[in-house]
């Protein structure tokens, strides 16, 4: 009896490897990885098939129509296009390829400031949040109850008080560290908090990858901060398995600040199926720097895949050089040839 039901799940298993290979085969977004994905289900089906249920699948249904949807409730998106339009002046080739990307047109008069260094970072966003007279806007993926998440919960309590209404969007995976009772005292103060997939994210362990790693903050609509800082003591450099951190943010000032908050408000609808656009500043004013820009957003509902687009798209407009700065390089086949083209073009490339 016991062979007998030994033997039934690995025939059982072997046909869910199978049927895994299959799918890896149609939705795979590289041959690499279908290739890679195939031989793995096929030779260790005992190991490959719970791997692939957690990690194989990089779209779900369920994910992609709520996303959608929220796209297409949100009346800001057109009305912000047509805003923008006064703005767009830049050249036709980066019109015709970096604003299909983003599905946001390329806007003229911004301002962009680099913030390398962790208290620069953290200085200039915790300052504009205490200046904040309407609103706030804030969303990172990594929350934790330390020294540096107890700041930012201060600072955004600070605010509350003041009556300016503050927005907070979190992951709950990439936020396990964050407690209760830290939570408890931002909700008590007013402040709206939301698991960014609460509603419409995943449903189950299988789903553990799907995650939203945006970090960013708008205030009043006039200043928006983004980048690759999350909030934890271990950015600051205070961990000392992590030591010293080194990352990039940034502030902008400018349309280019409508369109991340617009990304932001799509985010709340997404996570609560409230439309807040009519409650935010859309600002057209223009920055005396006068730079073209525009925010492009990633996610598993893209119908092409965005990321590698813009990365292709901004090689290629490389007029000088190329500059790189990634704590992740495991670039794809059309992104390397884009790399040793640019090369051949003369153009310098680090």
């Amino acid at each position: 009896m016991t062979y007998t039901i030994i033997a039934f799940a690995a025939i059982a298993l072997q046909v869910l490897a199978i049927v895994f290979i299959l799918r890896s085969i149609q939705t795979a977004r590289t041959p690499q990885g279908a290739v890679a994905w195939a031989t793995f289900l096929f030779f260790l089906p005992f190991i490959a098939v719970p791997v692939y249920l957690f990690l194989g699948n990089w779209r779900y249904q369920g994910y992609v129509v709520a996303r959608r949807k929220a796209q297409a409730v949100i009346a800001g998106v057109a009305r912000q296009k047509a805003t923008f339009g006064a703005h767009n002046l830049a050249p036709e080739d980066l019109q015709s390829g970096f604003e299909g990307i983003a599905n946001l047109p390329i806007v003229r008069g911004n301002k962009m400031s680099l913030l390398i260094d962790w208290q620069d970072a953290f200085e200039a966003m915790f300052n504009a949040i205490d200046e904040a007279a309407d609103y706030v806007l804030v969303q990172f993926y990594i929350i934790n109850d330390d020294d540096l998440g107890r700041d930012l919960q201060k600072t955004m309590i600070r605010a509350a008080k003041r009556g300016v209404t503050v927005r907070l969007l979190y992951d709950a995976v990439g936020s396990k560290g964050l407690t209760g009772d830290y939570l408890s005292g931002l909700k008590d103060a007013g402040i709206e908090v939301l698991d960014i997939n609460r509603l419409f994210g995943p449903k189950s362990r299988f789903q553990i990858n799907f995650r939203n790693h945006r970090k960013t903050v708008v205030v009043d609509g006039h200043i928006g901060f983004t980048g690759g800082y999350n909030v934890g003591d271990e950015y600051a450099g205070r961990d000392p398995q992590f030591g010293k951190w080194r990352d990039t943010h940034c502030a902008l000032r400018g349309p280019m600040v409508s369109q991340l908050q617009l990304i932001f408000a799509e985010d709340w609808y997404g996570a609560s199926e409230e439309d807040i656009t009519e409650s935010l500043t859309w600002m057209t004013q223009a920055d005396e720097a006068d730079m073209n820009g525009v925010i492009i957003a990633t996610g598993p509902a893209d119908e092409l895949d965005t990321g590698a687009l813009y990365f292709c798209a901004m090689i290629h407009a490389a007029k000088e050089r190329i500059w790189i700065a990634t704590p992740y390089l495991a670039t794809e086949n059309d992104i390397l040839a884009a790399l040793k083209l640019a090369v051949l073009r003369g153009w310098r490339c680090g």
